[in-house]
């Protein structure tokens, strides 16, 4: 008789990332100009500014409307 069979199939347990803002932070930048942050919206081609957003850790890149 062959030994054959199916492995039982193991859990995997992922591991949270420790950076899960990371898409975030690279779609958002920061005016130093009218400090705000903004962003680009690809899909309407549309630009967001958000007046009360967190900041730290952004790009500093002047905005669509300061130039």
């Amino acid at each position: 008789m062959s030994n054959w069979y199916l492995a039982p199939i193991k859990d995997v347990i992922k591991k949270p990332s420790n950076n899960q803002y990371k898409t975030d932070s690279r779609r958002l930048k920061f005016c130093e100009e009218c400090k705000m942050v903004w962003e680009k919206c690809h899909a309407d081609n549309t630009h967001y500014r958000y007046k009360d957003f967190p900041s730290y850790g952004l790009t500093r890149q002047q905005c669509v409307f300061c130039k």
